[in-house]
């Protein structure tokens, strides 16, 4: 099972982390230079290059960039040392041959005078996992229905994933990488684990995904319908609180903005609290555009943010406000819908430049129930 998520590290090295396989410890070659006449013979690798600086005798320095791919792997990069004049190079026990050479430990200066040194590695390289969580990623987007209101457009890379979907993506790598232990024909080293435990993990790892994405999608703000809000049932969770332990208890939770659901209900017991007002700043960036910010909502509520701008101060969402369509007059747009509750900036007219001019710009925040909160209303002057 994955672990919880560090959101400081990269997804990749969170797959390290929960593989345990974040040391070099597994060693692939040994190196030396055999020129006897040399004075020293030093080697190291960094920047994914491997260099040597010989003194005295007749042995050519070396600089191998491990990226290369004609010396990719590590056993093209053994054979390519074995072809230089003075230079031997031999695989250790079961190191792996297709391993990518680029994996190789960062090495300080070390001697290689009639002395063999020893190039270790990782378990797993970083082009292979770093494979594993990009199909994970493309399975992952091929899993969640193309809803905006999921915060998930359905086109996502492991570079800007959202963290939201970490949890989920970091199962799917993980069964990639069961995939090439058991696509290996002999065991990887380090990993004590037959074919049929894999299986038995892989299954299990499925399972996990499956059951998490179904809970998931079933509790995502877009597939709440009206019918949900109104019928509850028992153990579902309300904020923490359950819906028997409102009945129990009796607790009126229409205090602190949270409101009833309509129906025929007696007991009191709120669906979500109405959303927090944030604070909307703007600033102008010349040639038609206008960098908006707003305070981040941290409501457990959240649905999405909505961005509106207008040449009239009156600016609101005319068509989602009490007031019939048409009761104000006014040109307001909506500039941006935000589902990602991170999101707390957006470029007006990245795209198309604004006509020169003074525009009003404000925010609203809508919970699950479709209720909002209005921002501040701020001017700005484009020039």
């Amino acid at each position: 099972m994955a672990d919880s998520p560090t959101y400081g590290a990269g997804i990749l090295d969170e797959l390290r982390r929960i593989l345990k396989d974040t040391a070099y410890e597994y060693p692939q070659f040994s190196m030396e230079c055999t020129d006897g006449a040399a004075s020293s013979a030093i080697v190291e690798v960094t920047d994914s290059t491997l260099v040597t600086t010989i003194t005295g005798g007749t042995t050519s320095n070396l600089s191998i960039s491990l990226t290369n791919a004609n010396y990719a792997t590590i056993e093209k990069l053994v054979n390519y040392i074995n072809t230089q004049s003075n230079y031997s190079a031999t695989m250790i026990g079961d190191g792996d041959p297709n391993h990518a050479s680029s994996d190789l430990q960062i090495m300080p200066p070390s001697s290689i005078k009639v002395t063999n040194v020893i190039f270790r590695s990782r378990r797993w390289a970083d082009s292979e996992l770093s494979n594993a969580v990009d199909r994970a990623v493309s399975r992952h987007n091929l899993s969640i229905p193309n809803e905006l209101g999921l915060n998930y457009a359905g086109n996502y890379t492991a570079a800007n994933l959202p963290k939201e979907h970490w949890y989920f993506v970091l199962l799917l790598s993980q069964i990639e990488a069961i995939k090439i232990l058991i696509q290996d024909s002999s065991k990887r080293r380090g990993i004590d684990l037959n074919v049929t435990d894999a299986i038995a993990i892989k299954v299990a790892l499925e399972s996990e995904y499956t059951d998490q994405l179904n809970r998931f999608l079933a509790r995502s703000n877009a597939l709440l319908t009206e019918d949900d809000t109104k019928d509850l049932g028992s153990g579902d969770v309300l904020i923490g609180h359950s819906y028997r332990e409102s009945l129990r208890t009796g607790n009126d939770w229409s205090v602190n903005g949270y409101r009833y659901p309509s129906g025929p209900h007696t007991v009191g017991y709120g669906i979500s609290p109405k959303p927090s007002t944030e604070t909307l700043t703007v600033k102008p960036l010349g040639s038609g555009k206008v960098q908006v910010t707003w305070t981040r909502n941290r409501d457990t509520s959240f649905w999405k943010y909505e961005l509106w701008r207008s040449t009239d101060s009156d600016v609101s969402n005319i068509a989602d406000t009490v007031q019939p369509a048409g009761a104000i007059e006014s040109d307001a747009v909506k500039v941006r819908t935000e589902y990602w509750q991170e999101k707390s900036n957006w470029i007006d007219g990245a795209a198309t430049a604004l006509d020169v001019g003074t525009y009003y710009y404000t925010l609203y925040v809508f919970n699950r129930n479709s209720e909002q909160t209005q921002s501040n209303v701020v001017k700005v002057v484009v020039t």
